[in-house]
């Protein structure tokens, strides 16, 4: 139907514009009889290029009977009878023809040029829509005067929203924007056009599903003849691949740092309780989740929780003793062999209704379970509860468990090897004390020893010189008693002289030949006993 109407319309372009040339000539004829062909030929240009090859030659035909008919004489007939007239038709016909031809042949070429423009628009439009679809890419047009903003249909895609929904109004766009981003947007828009820079910002936006998508827009403005912004337009791509990824590094790089912390950690203390303390409170920080806690075996497969680091809405369970009546010796074989397990839902993870009562009675809903090993030995498990929510552990997240719990076998090990390094150390510090106050007792005893030995020599070196004192006491008084009775039976036989200076006795026996003189050395005391004799009898003769 559209076409028909269009066919219509070229030929009556062509009846128009021949009618119109017609009216002119007739009322400019006496000014330009000689050239009274030009408005025909005008009139062809219009039709051929507006309505083709074919309205062109009912142009030509429909100009070239009204010059016959109306300017060539005999006028009002179809007859020609001069030959110079017969020539001048035949001039006008074959110019027309001529102009009819080069026209619409412009006018088909300009037509396949704008096909092929069209054509060529569309595979560029195509390929672009296929390549923004590729890259997660959309394009904006912002009209900064009016307010609206245009929208690639990726652009809608991007922003959750079904191809052409979007009413091109700011505040909806605004809406969208993630209640954190909107400042730092509405900074970074202000700033790229008071600086007449490139925008380009990182900004999370909110779908209808209420999920959280990132994006990065581009964009630059233009501006009027008074530097004022009238329009801006850019580009918005995806980038939740590259956030993905970016925290994913970053969540590598955290887990990396915090088995490093926990490692120089023990390189640099013994106290094995903040050890263990700083790991489930720093574990607790990175994971996000609602409890973390170490808990060591008693024999039986019952234990107590070492250390805890729980959120303050959920239930501690640090004093208590626990006891799973579920968990036997079948149970735990797989924990001695590095079992991890994660459950997502404990009343979706396939255990026991005995089981899922005791970690109900925990306030657990989902929880990730590392043992710690000290060689063979199953010695406790490291534990991470979820109480709120069912939840997803990421594979990096039972890594980062896992490597934790080598350290803390690790820690637990050097802990003990302290232990019994201060216990030996201990038991031979005892000992060297015990031997220092042997040593100490031992010397005591030679010193008290030694002292009874000089107390008892001196005793007995007092006793023997009052022995050699009373013996020579006793000799001497046997020798006085000898010499007075000497001097007492010889005092008439001999003289007797005592010289008490140096001791010596002269005595003289009258009777004996010769007069011998005898010198008998007494000692001062028996002097002055000999003496005191003398004396004596002395006193005796008077």
């Amino acid at each position: 139907m559209i076409r028909n109407y269009q066919g219509l319309l070229n030929y009556g372009v062509a009846i128009g514009s021949t009618a119109i040339a017609l009216l002119l000539s007739l009322w400019l004829e006496p000014f330009i009889s000689r050239t009274v062909g030009a408005f025909f030929y005008i009139a062809i240009i219009v039709s051929s290029w507006y309505g083709g090859f074919r309205p062109g030659i009912v142009t030509v035909i429909l100009s070239t009977l009204a010059i016959d008919y109306l300017f060539i004489l005999p006028r009002y007939q179809f007859l020609i009878y001069q030959p110079q007239e017969l020539l001048r038709l035949s001039i006008f016909l074959l110019v027309a023809l001529s102009i009819n031809l080069i026209t619409s042949n412009l006018q088909h070429s300009r037509q396949k040029i704008k096909q092929l423009s069209q054509k060529l628009a569309q595979e560029n439009a195509e390929q672009l829509r296929m390549a923004l679809s590729a890259a997660h890419m959309g394009m904006w047009d912002w009209n900064i005067v009016t307010g609206e903003i245009k929208w690639s249909p990726e652009h809608e895609q991007l922003f959750g929203l079904t191809v052409g929904s979007f009413d091109g109004k700011y505040e909806t766009f605004y809406t969208h924007l993630h209640p954190d981003e909107r400042p730092s947007l509405n900074q970074a828009i202000q700033q790229a056009l008071q600086t007449h820079s490139t925008y380009q910002h990182e900004y999370r936006i909110i779908w209808a599903d209420g999920s959280i998508h990132w994006i990065e827009g581009r964009g630059n403005a233009f501006y009027n003849q008074a530097g004022e912004p009238v329009r801006m337009t850019g580009t918005v791509i995806d980038i939740d691949d590259r956030k993905q990824a970016q925290e994913t590094l970053q969540q590598q790089f955290e887990q990396q740092r915090l088995v490093m912390e926990m490692s120089q950690r023990i390189r640099r203390s013994l106290n094995l309780q903040d050890i263990l303390q700083t790991t489930v409170d720093e574990v607790r920080d990175f994971l996000k989740c609602d409890r973390v806690i170490i808990f060591k075996f008693f024999p039986g497969w019952g234990g107590t929780t070492i250390v805890e680091s729980v959120a303050p809405e959920w239930m501690p369970i640090l004093p208590l003793q626990i006891s799973d009546p579920c968990i036997g010796e079948e149970n735990v074989e797989p924990f001695k062999k590095g079992l991890v397990t994660a459950k997502a839902d404990i009343y979706n993870a396939g255990i026991s209704p005995c089981h899922i009562e005791f970690l109900a009675s925990l306030q657990v809903r989902a929880n990730l379970v590392v043992p710690v090993s000290l060689g063979d030995e199953l010695w406790g498990l490291l534990t991470a509860h979820h109480c709120a929510t069912p939840r997803e552990w990421q594979s990096s997240e039972i890594a980062l468990l896992r490597q934790l719990g080598a350290q803390v076998s690790i820690a637990i090990q050097q802990a003990n090897l302290f232990e019994q390094v201060q216990r030996e150390l201990t038991e031979r510090k005892q000992a060297e004390i015990a031997l220092q106050q042997l040593n100490a007792e031992l010397e005591q005893r030679v010193q008290e020893r030694t002292a009874q030995l000089t107390e008892t020599n001196h005793r007995l070196r007092e006793k023997v010189i009052e022995q050699q004192q009373t013996q020579l006491t006793l000799l001497e008084q046997t020798h006085k008693l000898e010499l007075q009775a000497v001097i007492t039976r010889n005092m008439a036989e001999g003289i007797c002289l005592v010289r008490a200076d140096n001791s010596v006795i002269v005595y003289a026996n009258p009777k004996e030949q010769g007069n011998t003189i005898k010198n008998i050395g007494l000692s001062v005391l028996m002097v002055q006993s000999v003496g005191f004799a003398i004396a004596h009898f002395r006193s005796k003769m008077n």
